[in-house]
């Protein structure tokens, strides 16, 4: 079989087509994720301002550092992170719900007054914080909970 001038002018234009509407793809991706990225270390450095303020020494504290970290992670939870990048958002959330609940045990252990259960909900948040500042590093936020 033999291609025609016509055929092959066809397939070339078909080719060009392609790699132009990749390479649309790819920088519409990198805008999106950038967009994205700057979107969520906004909500990290929020929360951590908010938490910042906070005297996480006493029960009070706690318990408002407790809905600050349920708010933040709400709004994470909302947004939808770059369709090819959902399996390492997947796995910051999992480390934010880790660290919401840490904060939620160790403002059960202060109202319960155990010192012992305070002191290891303590080394638990401390251990959730690591955890969540790991995996928002892995993801590229720069902005979340940071040392």
């Amino acid at each position: 079989m033999t291609m025609t001038a016509r055929t092959v002018k066809t397939i070339a234009m078909a080719f060009a087509g392609l790699l132009i509407l990749a390479a649309c793809g790819e920088s519409e991706v990198g805008g999106e994720r950038a967009g994205f990225i700057d979107r969520v270390d906004e909500l990290c450095a929020q929360a951590d301002a908010q938490l910042a303020d906070l005297d996480l020494t006493d029960a009070a504290g706690v318990a408002e550092g407790a809905q600050v970290l349920d708010g933040f992670r709400t709004e994470v939870r909302g947004l939808d992170p770059p369709r090819a990048e959902f399996e390492q958002w997947r796995l910051f959330l999992v480390n934010v719900d880790n660290l919401a609940q840490s904060f939620d045990a160790l403002e059960r252990a202060l109202g319960d007054g155990d010192e012992a259960s305070v002191s290891r909900r303590v080394e638990d948040v401390e251990a959730a914080t690591d955890g969540t500042r790991r995996a928002a590093e892995t993801y590229g936020l720069a902005g979340c909970f940071p040392e």
